[in-house]
């Protein structure tokens, strides 16, 4: 009786978290803001959509050759 018991218990606590799981995933959507609805863009997304990005570095035909 004692082990029949206990895995009705186990498979109960098992649905149990699993549905808990899934209410909570499902509901954190309400909750967390992305950033695309609120308007804000990266700094480094502004970076490419102005073409800010750093020059590339000079080339030295004095360096030596990287093997």
């Amino acid at each position: 009786m004692g082990v029949k018991r206990t895995n009705e218990i186990v498979e109960k606590l098992t649905w149990g978290l699993a549905i808990a799981l899934l209410f909570l995933t499902m509901s954190s959507n309400l909750f967390i803001s992305s950033s695309s609805e609120s308007g804000e863009k990266s700094v480094i997304q502004e970076q490419i959509d102005n073409n800010d990005l750093p020059e590339a570095l000079p080339f030295s035909p004095d360096a030596p050759a990287e093997q």
